[in-house]
């Protein structure tokens, strides 16, 4: 065998190697960024809905309105890019709860059956009504 040939299987051993390496790191870095996306998403929804159901509460305190404290709610919502889906106001009128619900912003998770659910965050938030 001529040396030319044993560096050249050398050479692809050490290619073939390197592009694995490359692979492998490319796949854990989507794999880190698809959780972190999940967990970003999870709290920013849970501060989001801390938020809408202090705004709701102190809007229905004041109006004792359900529907302008919906809509206080759906603002702040909107604004923390999710969306209210429950609204409750206790029988007493002394609480409101909201649950919100906001999609990760990942590129592959949301688009994988099995999978959405772990895109989909939700969170709920009681406030007192003062």
């Amino acid at each position: 065998m001529s040396t030319a040939t044993i560096g050249d299987q050398r050479g692809g051993i050490i290619t073939g190697w390197l592009l694995r390496l490359i692979i492998g790191l490319v796949l854990l870095g989507l794999v880190f960024f698809e959780a972190g996306a999940v967990v970003v998403a999870r709290v920013g929804v849970d501060g989001t809905a801390q938020t809408a159901s202090r705004e709701a509460a102190l809007i229905y305190g004041t109006s004792k309105n359900p529907d302008v404290a919906r809509n206080e709610a759906e603002k702040a919502a909107v604004q923390g890019g999710a969306r209210v889906v429950e609204f409750t106001i206790s029988p007493d009128g002394q609480e409101v709860t909201v649950t919100l619900e906001r999609i990760a912003k990942t590129f592959v998770i949301h688009k994988i059956g099995p999978l959405k659910k772990f895109a989909t965050v939700r969170a709920s938030d009681t406030a007192t009504v003062r």
